[in-house]
């Protein structure tokens, strides 16, 4: 039954490729099985860390922008519950390019049940410590085009390192002859092979999903139901169900299709190149394993010969015994359907252009900041986001295309045609400055004295006891009586507090008196004796003091 299909597929590519059926893309060229073209981006290339990379890397982390992959992995002894290591990622951006730095403190395991050490783990053997920080490039990825029709395409390199299934409890018994059960954990009845509930079905269509694509190329990506059979009827215990999904593995038959430029090639000792691959730098990080070719095995959908297995890829073509499903060191190809293929000749044309990023490069004056962090690529004609967030006491200007104002909205959402430079621009708060007119240490002024334009300000004046108010100048023009003045900011501004003395408080007092104290205020009070007038008095006193004894 297979094998019928599968002739049945062969005919009918065979029948649209005669009658023409191909659509035209970028520079006229027939789009054609076997081209690839670029689309979305993921981490792929490491770099050395350079001071710039780690500055930028840790002002990401401190700005919240960094998170965790989750590795699972069983303790050492089976009925012991999953672990779940946490891997440490940060997007960040710098001099315009996207980066992702990684650091994770366990190895992972080979197999989700062995032990997370250096032994059970492909890592250490690819050059990767713990306790380290690595850096990975955003890169385009690319895509191999498998049936110009319908608009399948596959990565044409392996980007990820992922198990079939996180969790899996397999059970033998050998009476009266060797049986093999296998589970999605020890209390489940799923079988580990069920592609429907497999966590590389979730990890496809959420985690690789929300981090490869933005919001204008997931539009692009087509809605496809997949049947989810295993490799041969005579295994149709193992089918799964049917799913809807945006991201998918190849199935057993796919990967057979010569339509799709595959051979027919099973356990050859002739490797097909067609299905030859290799692996990224960070999917070796994530534990890839690799051959002393460079190539590495990748996984397929369909279930394998036994409940704890899927097919796979690996040197000798299309095998049903395939993987452990809890295999980590598997390599992953998504592959998904393009709309924009078949339905879309002018968006097609784009996509497989030569130049279908553009680079738009975000900068920020003093007085806030902007996301994200440097910049941002989009597909060329497709709408972007950038946003602006002014500091607290600034107010947001508006963003700039060289001297050109494009729009005065904090979130601005644009068609990006060309490279591109903004610039987010902020208006700086206006400065208040209060002087007060009256002798020293009679009055005090509490209020902001640094406000962002058009906010209401008050100013507040206490004066002391023995003092009073006479009003709010400004250019020497009273502007207020009130001892609380509220007024709107509109541009720097300078303003006199006057007060004085009250009347009775400037009457002289007897400086001898015990009763009156001398005191002085450091103000212009002509009642109080000055120095000559004191040092007399001194005398004065001395001599009454001799001729009264």
């Amino acid at each position: 039954m297979k094998h019928v299909k599968q002739l049945v597929s062969i005919l009918l590519s065979t029948l649209l490729a005669l009658s023409g059926m191909s659509l035209a893309f970028a520079q006229g060229t027939a789009c054609q099985v076997g081209d690839t073209l670029a689309f979305g981006t993921y981490p792929q290339t490491r770099v050395a860390e350079t001071d710039a990379l780690k500055t930028a890397a840790d002002e990401a982390d401190n700005a919240g922008n960094s998170g965790f992959i989750f590795d699972f992995s069983r303790a050492e002894k089976e009925d012991e519950p999953e672990r779940n290591q946490r891997v440490e990622i940060t997007d960040f951006f710098c001099d315009a390019q996207k980066y992702r730095r990684v650091r994770f403190t366990q190895f992972r395991p080979q197999i989700t049940n062995r032990q997370a050490d250096a032994y059970y783990s492909v890592q250490d053997e690819n050059g990767f410590e713990t306790d380290t920080y690595y850096y990975f490039r955003y890169e385009p990825l690319q895509w191999r085009v498998l049936d110009a029709e319908t608009g399948l395409v596959m990565c044409e390199t392996i980007i990820d390192s992922q198990p079939y299934q996180n969790v899996f409890h397999t059970i033998t018994t050998s009476y009266p002859q060797t049986k093999i059960e296998s589970f999605q954990g020890k209390y489940s009845s799923v079988l580990a092979n069920d592609y429907a509930t497999s966590s590389i079905r979730d990890w496809l269509n959420y985690d690789f999903y929300e981090t490869a694509f933005s919001d204008a190329q997931k539009a692009l990506i087509q809605t496809t139901a997949l049947t989810n059979e295993a490799f041969d009827t005579r295994y149709a215990q193992f089918d799964s169900a049917t799913t809807i999904d945006k991201i998918f593995l190849l199935s057993y038959d796919q990967a057979l299709n010569t339509a799709y430029g595959f051979g027919t090639s099973i356990n050859s000792v002739v490797p097909d190149a067609a299905k030859t691959a290799s692996g990224t730098d960070y999917a070796k990080c994530r534990g890839l394993s690799v051959t002393e070719e460079g190539t590495s095995f990748w996984l397929l959908r369909s279930a394998g010969l036994r409940p704890d297995c899927a097919c796979s890829v690996d040197y000798t073509g299309v095998t049903s015994a395939g993987a452990t499903v809890g295999k980590t060191d598997n390599g992953i190809r998504p592959a998904c359907v393009l709309t924009s293929l078949t339905q879309n000749a002018e968006l097609s044309a784009s996509l497989f252009s030569s130049k279908c990023k553009m680079l738009v490069n975000l900068t920020t004056e003093r007085g806030g900041h902007v996301s994200p962090v440097s910049g941002l690529v989009s597909a060329l004609g497709a709408p972007v986001t950038a946003r602006a967030y002014p500091d607290e006491i600034y107010l947001f200007d508006g963003w700039y295309d060289g001297d050109t104002k494009v729009s005065g909205n904090e979130e601005y959402t644009f068609t990006a045609t060309e490279d591109m430079t903004l610039t987010a621009k902020y208006i700086a708060p206006k400065t208040i400055k209060v002087y007060l007119n009256g002798p020293i240490g009679g009055a005090t002024v509490t209020g902001n004295t640094a406000a962002r334009c058009n906010d209401t300000v008050s100013l507040t004046v206490e004066v002391n006891d023995g003092y009073h108010f006479i009003g709010w100048y400004k250019d020497e023009e009273k502007v207020s009586d009130n001892m609380t003045y509220t007024f709107t900011v509109t541009e720097d501004v300078v303003l006199v507090a006057t007060f004085e003395k009250d009347a009775a408080a400037e009457e002289p007092t007897d400086p001898a008196s015990p009763d009156h104290p001398n005191q002085d205020d450091g103000g212009n009070n002509t009642g109080n004796m000055n120095f000559f007038q004191k040092l007399i008095q001194m005398i004065l006193n001395f001599f009454r003091r001799l001729f009264s004894r």
